[in-house]
């Protein structure tokens, strides 16, 4: 099976992941977290969740590369197609993101939508 080296780290490609589908929605570009990144993540695989990779202009400086989006509102986000339903719901008053950064876990308004 061939490997990749890259710095000090091999990752086996044999054993690589499907390609990651990347969701662009609200100015966050997310995928969701398989098994492998949610460990990572410190995050019960179970629980679901989405890991922002891209942040438009007009979220920068609240939501970060490498947030975990875990919910909207007091419900939970699993996926892709949750997280666009939940904030579709909010409309016009608004959402709150429940993020984890790092080891915290933050309530971040994104206000209302346009």
């Amino acid at each position: 099976s061939a490997a990749l080296l890259r710095a000090e780290t091999t990752i086996s490609l044999s054993a690589a992941a499907e390609p990651t589908q990347l969701t662009t929605v609200a100015g966050m570009t997310v995928q969701s977290l398989d098994p492998e990144l949610a460990s990572w993540f410190g995050i019960d695989p179970d629980r679901g969740g989405l890991v922002v990779t891209d942040v438009a202009p007009g979220l920068q400086g609240r939501v970060r590369r490498g947030d975990v989006l875990l919910g909207v509102d007091g419900a939970a986000v699993r996926d892709a197609e949750q997280l666009i339903e939940r904030l579709a719901r909010s409309g016009r008053r608004g959402a709150t993101l429940h993020v984890r950064r790092g080891s915290r876990d933050l309530r971040i308004d994104l206000g209302p939508a346009g």
